[in-house]
């Protein structure tokens, strides 16, 4: 690869998968570094035609196949580059136009690397209260959005940063503190709402597989119902009594 490149391999009695190699890239072009990553995945690499620049990568120890990957998409991130890999193909774009890319979208902790959209779901705190502390936190290159309907984040970034993102996520999700909110009703029975929200919360539960539940405790005296849970849960009672709590239809004559 060049009087640049000092390359080691060092092969196990296994196979492939246990090959290393010792990189040393001294104001190599970055097409140089580019061809050498992709033969060494053995990858179909397309690259975007704005990807130029010379680069500087030395590694100081033996690195496995992942671990070279790694930090060749470190290297494309410091150069305003990032990768897409969609199947057996690597794309290397810009920054700026990684999001609009056909980026893998997974919804949980995933495997895939380089530029990706994944959606987290949060279950105890509002999602569009969560947005404005991360925001800080993404690129402006990168995308991030919060969809209400299911209470979710979605986020198109590196993986690298989206797994420290969804880290701060989830301990901002399960620090929530339980609050008793108390809901005055005109119509219904306190006791009869509790009784039929304390079933429909059951089996909302079971049909999701969800632990997250409230305390419902029907006030005689005052004729309201206390809400005791997090924050989504408590809404979700509330939007219900309103629907519920409503007179009765008039029948006959007077």
């Amino acid at each position: 690869f060049g009087t640049s490149v000092s390359l080691a391999v060092a092969l196990s009695a296994a196979a492939w998968a246990e090959q290393t190699w010792t990189v040393n890239f001294k104001d190599s072009d970055i097409q140089e570094v580019i061809k050498f990553v992709a033969d060494v995945t053995g990858k179909t690499t397309v690259v975007d035609q704005r990807v130029k620049g010379r680069v500087k990568v030395i590694s100081s120890k033996p690195l496995n196949q992942e671990e070279l990957l790694h930090l060749f998409r470190t290297v494309l991130e410091l150069h305003d580059y990032t990768v897409v890999e969609v199947g057996d193909v690597i794309r290397v774009v810009p920054l700026k136009d990684a999001r609009s890319s056909p980026v893998p979208v997974t919804d949980e902790k995933t495997q895939e690397k380089g530029f990706v959209t994944q959606v987290i779901q949060l279950q105890n705190i509002a999602a569009a209260k969560v947005l404005p502390v991360i925001r800080p936190l993404v690129p402006q290159h990168s995308h991030l959005a919060a969809y209400d309907p299911s209470n979710s984040i979605v986020i198109s970034d590196s993986i690298d940063n989206i797994d420290r993102i969804r880290s701060l996520i989830e301990k901002i999700d399960k620090s929530a503190t339980p609050v008793t909110d108390v809901i005055e009703l005109r119509y219904a029975s306190a006791e009869e709402m509790v009784q039929t929200l304390t079933k429909i919360d059951k089996d909302e539960n079971t049909r999701r597989g969800s632990q997250n539940t409230v305390t419902l405790i029907a006030d005689k005296r005052n004729n309201a119902v206390l809400v005791t849970g997090e924050e989504l849960q408590r809404q979700r009672i509330k939007v219900l009594l309103r629907k519920l709590d409503r007179p009765k239809p008039q029948t006959g004559n007077v």
